[in-house]
């Protein structure tokens, strides 16, 4: 068992990577609507935190 400890990142770092589905573990993709809203789509399995979404 290692006892080394993971390194933190500092909390002014911007994390810029796109969220993680909750639903089945794969990176969501960025959709822009027409409104310039900004939302995430997962990329396997269409999960969206759009509760207007027809899935």
């Amino acid at each position: 068992m290692s006892r080394k400890k993971r390194k933190r990142e500092d909390d002014d770092e911007r994390d810029d990577r796109p969220p993680i589905c909750p639903n089945c573990g794969v990176t969501q993709g960025i959709v822009v609507t027409d409104g310039d809203d900004t939302k995430f789509v997962c990329l396997e399995c269409g999960f969206s935190d759009d509760e207007s979404s027809g899935d």
